[in-house]
């Protein structure tokens, strides 16, 4: 957000945090023609066949997997500065992280993690309360810390489209949740409802993004740091927002685990699916092994916060949450013979072209910001401090 300047960032976090919701509407009207699609791939194989269900197979779980490695990344971030007084090199945090995650993640159904949603909300709705209280208690300091806002980016020339491209994917980050969209209305008593439970919820999270954006920023300018922890002033409220933020990013670490765990579990031992005891959960134990192992591996390949976020919006998010949607939702409505209005036609168009933008230049531009970060941060699995 900071590298964009508060009126493009602003703007930025608007404009996709409404298309996001145009998506989950097209998902929502896919599910509602073709209720047994309880996930992307069902609905890419109703509307196209087996070749396009198994592309998007790939693209929904790999999404899964890596925000698995961001949470984790976040996570490990959260314990750093949760021990502000003691240099912990990040890879250290990162198992302390895992070490915590793993036995949750043997649970096996979203039935099991659902109950801590509400830890999940109330955790991230403290730290929110805490980090604008705190910014409202140091807002005098602005002028003696030397803070500077822009409502545009500062970068220019190739640098400037390198930095302010990549924070832009970064940023889109944020809203890629519509692969869990199919599989939670199959789960809804009356899954007609789900446009007024999408509206109420994508109303409150944009209005957040945007408050929390913005007055964090002009709190703090264009310096802010990527995980605006690293911005808080060292001592015991520091540790406990920084405590509250981890259990936060432990349930959205648990879900996306369950999940491609599920998906594993059913191709490589349908078997033992959901046939309970040693049978079932041994091989369970197996798979999150492997994967929580995976998402330790790239989480220190790539150690720098807004950068992963970056690739993972690029590679996944982009498809996942516009491209994909748009595209279903239009061979849907030929293969149903339904004419689409121009105006939803046009709008599934943009969505389609930024999804493809964002997997051929989005990533390409990513790649090389990661490159510059590891000179001037830190190599891939070196210590990394909160102090770096």
């Amino acid at each position: 957000f900071a590298k964009l300047g508060w009126a493009v960032g602003a703007t930025v976090l608007l404009l996709f945090g409404l298309l996001t919701v145009y998506a989950g509407l097209l998902l929502w009207r896919l599910h509602m023609t073709y209720p047994n699609g309880i996930t992307m791939g069902n609905i890419a194989e109703s509307v196209s066949g087996k070749a396009l269900m198994w592309f998007v197979f790939v693209i929904v779980y790999a999404h899964f997997f890596f925000k698995m490695s961001s949470y984790l990344l976040t996570a490990a971030k959260s314990v750093q500065t949760m021990l502000w007084m003691y240099d912990v090199c990040l890879y250290w945090a990162s198992v302390g992280a895992i070490v915590f995650f793993f036995p949750i993640c043997q649970l096996r159904t979203l039935h099991h993690i659902s109950f801590v949603g509400v830890v999940s909300v109330t955790t991230i709705v403290i730290v929110m309360i805490i980090l604008i209280s705190q910014s409202f208690a140091t807002w005098d300091m602005r002028g003696i810390e030397g803070v500077v806002t822009n409502p545009l980016p500062t970068g220019t020339g190739y640098e400037g489209f390198v930095s302010g491209l990549s924070a832009m994917t970064s940023l889109v980050f944020a809203y890629g949740g519509q692969g869990m969209y199919l599989e939670s209305m199959s789960e809804m008593r009356n899954p007609k409802d789900f446009p007024k439970a999408l509206y109420t919820f994508s109303s409150v999270i944009i209005f957040l993004y945007m408050s929390t954006s913005l007055m964090l920023y002009f709190r703090y300018g264009e310096n802010s740091a990527g995980n605006i922890l690293f911005s808080m002033n060292n001592g015991a409220l520091k540790t406990v927002a920084s405590t509250l933020m981890f259990l936060h990013v432990c349930v959205s670490f648990c879900l996306n685990a369950q999940l491609l765990t599920r998906a594993l579990h059913v191709r490589l031992f349908p078997y033992s699916v959901n046939k309970g005891g040693a049978r079932e959960a041994l091989p369970w134990f197996g798979i999150t092994c492997g994967t929580l192992s995976l998402a330790w591996l790239v989480g220190n390949a790539i150690p720098f916060f807004s950068d992963l976020n970056g690739i993972i919006s690029s590679l996944c998010v982009g498809p996942t949450t516009f491209g994909f949607p748009a595209l279903f939702y239009l061979l849907a409505c030929r293969r149903n013979e339904k004419k689409v209005p121009w105006y939803e036609l046009l709008v599934c168009s943009l969505m389609i072209l930024i999804a493809v933008f964002f997997v051929l230049v989005g990533t390409s531009v990513d790649f090389v910001q990661i490159a510059n970060d590891v000179k001037e941060l830190g190599a891939p699995f070196s210590c990394i401090l909160v102090s770096n």
